[in-house]
């Protein structure tokens, strides 16, 4: 609250007044007693929970207690400050790593201002909690621990003996505002305009100081000594509260008044709450104000006030009040509670002997029945105080004829009838009918007619209340009977389930027996709810009747099995109730939802008996079981007050160097780095109140789309692949058992080792470029290297071997011209000369190979044109080459030899051996195909003539190394073909 919300006591204590106050408080106990409003007031249907050092309390001396905006609540003990989420109270060292210079040891006051920030007084001075920051900053210096308060506008004022300062909002450093009276003291109001101090060396006089222009006024106390807090309410009124007392100046007033009830009692502290009224904390009890201090409500809790020593109070956004005490620790009043035990043992107790609750019953002025297993009947108020007990006496015609209640039935009269094992007995003003009707019965009902229906151990019966007449019994296989009548029908259950038409008080048709999942199971009890649907309870759980399949069927539902049904009863919300085996149930069967009660709810009741339910006329619901009477009504249970506040509150991580913990206040984004394992991740739905099911389901989206439901708010999961993911988390905290949309969410980033990031793979991409742009660099400084080796080769062979074989052949030639020569000499010359100038031809086809300049197919193709007119000298020769324009691609060295070789070879063969007149050579690039053809029309061959030919195999073998094969196709007479197809690429 802000602290113009605020009342809270001054810490220090005058000794001098210590025997003045003994006085007052005996004479303030006199005067509580003796007030009328006050009795009058006491209200004792509240829910108390305890909180202490065993629930991780630092301390159970809790001085002060707040709630900010989100929904924590911040506590301040001895031993330093602490954050409740609901779950877990967490030290501040847990939401600031640099806690050891904030707000250490005893907590004097927490104040979250109108920014939802929250500002600490401790024995250590004054801090502002930063949430993005995630730590608190020290404001000001210690001088900063006089009187101190926020305003509206989130501007901190404090007085520094004589001096008043400033802290203008986000700001950390004070300014000097003015100079005033140094003989103002705490505590300290300040609402904008004004500021409101007690004075020091006055008693009983406080003074409004003008915060503008410094002027001050001053205003009396009625019989307040020393003002000890001052709260502003919804409507403008001031309060002061003091050791001995309660003072209020109305808006525009000019004196305060005293509240005579309080007077001589020591304030702990006030608050405004919700609705504009006032909680006033005093030693012996808590009160609720109305605009003018008349008292509304009061509680008294002994645990708080016989041993706690209140100290604070608090009232959260639920409604809930949050007490602080110096021994006790911290408490929270549940002033709305859900639930309410009833019992021989509850406070106030339940006017009952026996606590085994079976049958329940109202009366139309109120009143109830209540009628137990061995102990009888009794007729109780609304509040439980009895009136009148029956019970079972051997011997005596005017009691009970058993102990034991089965049910308890109101007729068209007004008259209350107790149905017992042996027998049923009507109520009458002056006590029960002398003779009651003594037969054995389990159950009974009433028709429209106003007909009693009666189960007996193997029959029904009908029954007229005014004439006391029973009818004929109609036969039923089975025992343990429970009977409704509704819509025309009689519905009978046992172990199985039958029907039989209703018309007037009689049954005018046989009873049949239906169809049901609870076949061999009991049948407890019926119900017809508001939309005409009938539900049954049983055995085997909750079955509902299928009109189109004259059967009952189960509700399968998680939460609905392997429980006993015992009891059904529906609200105005169309929402059932049911008394099982397992405590309270709540089924909505328009959306499929159960929600179950147990004792942490205030059902003390873990099982509830048969038919053992009521719904009072004024919509309030009791439920009967083994350990008394479970009251509640609906409606503070099932109207929901909206989606409580969701926040991540704690996350951790296993890294490669252990367990590391972080709290999640400011964080938008949670990071794991390469080596993180895991990660655990906790989250609470901000809410208090007794009867809240925190029920959560989670989603890592980006790593599953499926929901998780769980009841733990912490989960963890092992480290996802790098990438970016969401968690998303909603809550089902409320009474409708509802998921809240849309949640929380936080982003997850997973960082990828350095090997997997993008920064990575294009260094290496580029990297690699570079390796394979000096590979191929190198192989193309190889490549020219080895051209420039082939041209020198090339050079060297044509000029050095070439002219020395030229000059053999041409010394040989003149030596043979010569008439010296002998005959037999000049043949070997002249066979030297022809050598020589051959082996210059060989010569020049191999310097032509390695020739780098001559690594196109045309060269090949002049070549070719040259060679073929060389050898073939008297031979007509076609040349063709198809198409012209290929020839300007590239061949290797290799390549272009063999080929050459071949035609060479061919040529060879032709001129030696085919005495041919003509000769076609024919050169074709088709496509990735490379085909030469040389045709003769000389002598021919039979096939198998070269086989065993060495110039044959040779030229297969260059062929094969081209990837290509060679073919020769000849007849004698018919020339001869030679076709060479080579793959190019």
């Amino acid at each position: 609250m802000p602290s113009s919300q605020r009342l809270s006591v001054a810490p220090q204590v005058r000794s001098a007044r210590t025997c003045r106050r003994a006085v007052l408080a005996v004479v303030g106990l006199v005067i509580v007693l003796a007030a009328p409003g006050l009795v009058s007031a006491q209200n004792n249907r509240f829910r108390l929970d305890h909180f202490t050092i065993e629930d991780g309390l630092a301390q159970n001396w809790v001085k002060t207690v707040a709630q900010d905006r989100t929904g924590f609540m911040w506590v301040g003990t001895s031993r330093g400050l602490q954050r409740f989420d609901g779950y877990s109270f967490v030290p501040i060292s847990e939401l600031d790593q640099r806690a050891a210079d904030g707000p250490a040891g005893l907590i004097l006051k927490i104040v979250i201002d109108s920014r939802d920030v929250p500002w600490i007084e401790s024995e250590a001075g004054l801090f502002r909690y930063d949430r993005y920051a995630r730590r608190f900053a020290r404001i000001g210096t210690d001088s900063a621990r006089g009187p101190w308060a926020v305003d509206s506008s989130g501007r901190t004022w404090f007085l520094d003996g004589a001096t008043l300062q400033v802290i203008e909002a986000g700001e950390a450093v004070p300014r000097v505002h003015r100079t005033v009276s140094d003989r103002l003291s705490g505590p300290m109001l300040a609402d904008g305009q004004f500021a409101w101090l007690g004075e020091a060396r006055v008693p009983g006089r406080v003074v409004r100081l003008d915060l503008a222009s410094g002027e001050s006024r001053k205003f009396s106390l009625r019989g307040i000594s020393f003002a000890q807090g001052f709260v502003r309410d919804a409507q403008g009124g001031l309060w002061v509260s003091g050791s001995d007392g309660l003072e209020w100046l109305p808006r525009g007033g000019d004196a305060f008044i005293a509240i005579p009830e309080f007077r001589g009692q020591e304030i702990r502290d006030v608050e405004v709450d919700e609705k504009g009224h006032l909680l006033v904390l005093t030693e012996r009890a808590l009160f609720r104000l109305g605009d003018r201090g008349q008292i509304l409500a009061q509680w008294a809790p002994r645990e708080i006030f016989e041993t706690g020593l209140p100290q604070d109070v608090a009232e959260d956004a639920e409604g809930g009040i949050w007490v602080a005490t110096v021994t006790a620790g911290l408490f929270r009043l549940d002033l709305r509670p859900s639930f309410e035990h009833l019992s021989s043992r509850s406070n106030p107790p339940l006017g009952i002997a026996g606590d085994f609750v079976m049958a329940l019953a109202e009366r139309s002025d109120g009143t109830l029945f209540i009628g137990t297993l061995r102990n009888g009947a009794v007729h109780v108020t609304s509040d439980g105080r009895r009136l009148r007990a029956f019970r079972h006496t051997p011997g005596r015609l005017d009691g009970l004829p058993s102990d034991d209640v089965w049910k308890l039935q109101e007729d068209r009269a007004g008259n209350m009838w107790i149905a017992t094992g042996a027998g049923l007995c009507r109520v009458r003003e002056q006590g029960l009918v002398p003779a009651c009707y003594r037969t054995p019965l389990a159950s009974l009902t009433i028709d429209n007619s106003g007909q009693f229906w009666l189960a007996r151990r193997d029959n029904v019966v009908s029954f007229d209340p005014e004439s006391g007449q029973f009818g004929t019994p109609t036969p039923v296989a089975g025992e343990e009977y429970s009977v409704h009548a509704d819509s025309g029908h009689l519905w009978i259950g046992g172990s199985a389930v039958y029907r039989g038409a209703l018309s007037n008080g009689r049954l005018v048709e046989p009873i049949e027996q239906m169809a049901t999942a609870a076949t061999r199971s009991r049948v407890w009890d019926f119900h017809r709810d508001a939309s005409n649907v009938l539900w049954l309870g049983s055995d085997a759980g909750l079955l509902q009747w299928k009109p189109e399949r004259q059967a009952f069927e189960p509700v399968s539902l998680p939460d609905l099995r392997n429980i006993t049904v015992f009891a059904i009863e529906g609200d105005d919300h169309g929402r059932l109730w049911l008394g099982t085996s397992h405590g309270l149930v709540q089924f909505t069967p328009q959306r499929g939802l159960v929600r179950r009660f147990r004792r942490q709810d205030g059902v003390l009741n873990g099982e509830f008996n048969r038919q053992a339910s009521l719904r009072r006329r004024n919509g309030e619901m009791l439920f009967g079981g083994v350990d008394g009477i479970t009251r509640f009504h609906p409606d503070s249970v099932t109207i929901d007050a909206g989606a409580p506040p969701l926040v991540f509150t704690d996350w951790r991580k296993v890294t490669k160097h252990g367990l590391s913990d972080a709290a999640l206040d400011g964080v938008r984004e949670l990071r794991l780095n390469p080596g993180d394992r895991a990660f655990t991740l906790a989250f609470a739905a901000l809410t208090f109140t007794s009867g809240s099911h925190r029920q959560y389901r989670f989603r890592l989206e980006g790593m599953s789309d499926g929901w998780i439901e769980s009841s733990d708010h912490v989960v963890t999961y092992a480290t996802p692949p790098p990438g970016r993911y969401v968690f998303r988390v909603q809550a089902a905290a409320r009474a409708d058992g509802g998921w809240h949309e849309p949640g929380a969410s936080i982003d997850l980033v997973v960082v990828p080792a350095f090997w997997a990031t993008t920064w990575f793979r294009i260094l290496m991409a580029a990297a690699l470029v570079s390796v394979l742009w000096g590979l191929h660099r190198l192989r193309l400084q190889r490549a020219l290297e080895t051209e420039r080796i082939r041209v020198q080769i090339s050079r060297d062979l044509h000029d050095e071997i070439g002219a020395g074989l030229s000059s053999i052949a041409l010394m040989s030639d003149s030596v043979t011209s010569t008439s010296r020569v002998a005959a037999g000499d000049r043949s070997q010359l002249q066979t030297i000369a022809r050598t020589a100038r051959d082996m210059v031809a060989d010569l020049r086809d191999i310097v032509w190979a390695i020739d780098p300049d001559s690594d196109r197919l045309s060269d090949v193709v002049t070549r070719m044109r040259d060679s073929a007119s060389a050898l073939l000298h008297d031979v007509t020769i076609t040349f063709e080459v198809n198409p012209p324009r290929d020839l300007s691609r590239g061949i290797g060295m290799a390549a272009r030899r063999d080929l050459f070789l071949i035609f060479k070879e061919l040529l060879h063969n032709v001129a030696r051996h085919s005495g041919a007149r003509n000769v076609r050579i024919e050169l074709q690039s088709i496509g990735h195909e490379l085909r030469l053809v040389v045709a003769d029309d000389g002598v021919g061959f039979r096939p198998g003539e070269w086989q065993s030919g060495t110039g044959l195999k040779s030229m297969r073998e260059r062929a094969s190394r081209l990837g290509g094969d060679l073919q020769l196709s000849s007849e004698p007479g018919k020339g001869t073909t030679a076709t060479l197809r080579v793959r190019t690429t």
